[in-house]
């Protein structure tokens, strides 16, 4: 059992690694950046690409913050941009931004924080807002999760850092995305998924054209273009 240094949370994660950020994000989709992928997820969704981290129990690494703020600045020397994704990261939530802080007093680096959406997302104090950004990843019909009222959970403290990206499989779930757009009025940027392959980009991005969707970012995910994590 590892002791607790100083009150410090323990988190779950299942892997860190560098990529790129294959998908929009405040650090810029094709950015290079370090990962640290959350365990433990409370959806299930048909296109999950990352069934082997839904598990909180199926963890491979037990970080307490501090250490993690460590790990990650001292294997990945120099590194400006820090995705955490998951899993549902917000399942870990104090452990998160206990995470942040140790990270924020050590240095200036920009967070993306991806969420599935179905978690009201916390207010953070504002030295760490200024380093991070959301991507809330808002889930349509064909997810098996989708629920309106999720849109409540989004943040209050909105900044041109967060995204809210749909994620389309279907004529159905176009077509829903398209609906909240009409009858909300959103400061993020937005963007459209096509969930690949059965959602070609080309598909997605007529629809978007033919309804003059011009506010929103056609996103395609290139890390699985060029075959990379």
């Amino acid at each position: 059992m590892k002791q607790n240094p100083a009150g410090q949370k323990l988190g779950m994660i299942n892997e860190i690694f560098q990529s790129i950020n294959g998908e929009v994000n405040w650090c810029n989709q094709g950015s290079i950046a370090t990962f640290i992928r959350f365990s433990g997820c409370n959806l299930s969704c048909p296109y999950c690409d990352t069934t082997y981290a839904q598990n909180l129990i199926g963890f491979v690494y037990q970080f307490f913050s501090h250490d993690l703020a460590c790990r990650v600045l001292e294997k990945h020397r120099g590194v400006e941009n820090i995705t955490i994704t998951g899993g549902e990261p917000l399942l870990q939530k104090e452990f998160l931004i206990d995470f942040l802080c140790c990270l924020l007093q050590k240095t200036i680096v920009k967070v993306s924080i991806e969420t599935n959406g179905t978690i009201p997302i916390p207010e953070l104090d504002r030295d760490i807002r200024c380093i991070v950004g959301w991507v809330i990843d808002f889930k349509l019909p064909s997810s098996g999760a989708y629920n309106e009222k999720n849109l409540q959970n989004l943040p209050n403290d909105v900044t041109d850092n967060d995204w809210i990206k749909f994620v389309i499989g279907d004529r159905e779930d176009y077509l829903v995305a398209k609906n909240i757009l009409n009858k909300c009025d959103y400061h993020y940027n937005l963007a459209f998924s096509p969930v690949l392959p059965r959602m070609t980009p080309s598909t997605l991005l007529g629809w978007m054209l033919e309804d003059h969707l011009f506010h929103v970012v056609l996103n395609v995910q290139i890390h699985k273009l060029i075959n990379i994590k």
